[in-house]
């Protein structure tokens, strides 16, 4: 039987055993003849020294097979479409996209969360139910297996419990700052990227990069200055004309 991260001889015989023991994997011939088998634990990791020894083409077709309730489906996308999913992958065939696509998500995350805690903060002297309901979520999104599946859940029941006007508040911020993140992580990232370009590791067989400077640096750099111009002379001195000055709301929370 095959073993795991090996390279064995013919494949289909053992795809059956494997779908006995894992909901996911996929298959990668390899130049010599043999197959790379990975799971979802180690595929990155795994075809990324593949790719980077030449054993694995961009072009070659991988075969993914992935379990929806009892029944499997499988997919053959090329390499280099598949790798386009993921990023450690994706950094191999266009490591200056990669890294603002990465920015960008990180950027979003940290946008949201610092939404989340400022209601946190405002909202645990205004509303206590709303407060401990998304201070609860924040905790869940760190669990991993069902408790994070809940997170959702429990951040909508927050929301409920504030009522209609609290709802659109929080979600307006959270949506503000994940974008005004979002962007401004990407040109971060891109930013990175494009200063270590020539030094970071790439396949052998990588094709002519789709996306360039431009859209990984420039294009959210002036996007970043763009939205932040409009939040800073637009939205926050609307925001502090409607309903007061952040920090007068915040000395007057302290007050005993």
């Amino acid at each position: 039987m095959q073993q795991l991260g090996r390279r064995p001889g013919p494949v289909d015989a053992d795809v059956e055993t494997f779908k006995g023991r894992y909901d996911w994997f996929v298959v990668a011939p390899t130049q010599d003849g043999q197959n790379r088998i990975c799971t979802k634990e180690d595929f990155q990791e795994l075809l990324r020294g593949d790719i980077l020894t030449g054993r694995l083409r961009a072009n070659s077709a991988v075969r993914v097979y992935s379990k929806k309730g009892a029944a499997w489906e499988e997919s053959t996308p090329l390499l280099r479409v598949f790798a386009r999913e993921h990023s450690k992958l994706q950094a191999l065939y266009e490591p200056l996209w990669a890294r603002a696509v990465t920015g960008r998500d990180w950027g979003m995350l940290v946008g949201m969360g610092l939404a989340i805690l400022n209601a946190i903060g405002i909202y645990s002297r205004l509303n206590r139910l709303v407060a401990i309901g998304l201070a609860v979520s924040v905790l869940a999104s760190f669990i991993p297996g069902f408790v994070r599946k809940m997170t959702p859940y429990i951040f909508s029941f927050s929301l409920v419990m504030g009522g209609t006007g609290v709802a659109i508040g929080i979600l307006g911020a959270v949506t503000l700052l994940a974008g005004l993140g979002a962007v401004s992580g990407m040109a971060i990232g891109g930013a990175i990227g494009w200063t270590w370009e020539d030094k970071l590791p790439r396949a052998p067989d990588a094709p002519e990069p789709a996306h360039g400077a431009i859209q990984s640096v420039l294009l959210p750099l002036i996007g970043a200055l763009l939205l932040w111009s409009v939040y800073l002379f637009v939205l926050y001195p609307w925001a502090v004309h409607t309903v007061g000055s952040p920090l007068t709301h915040w000395r007057t929370l302290s007050q005993p």
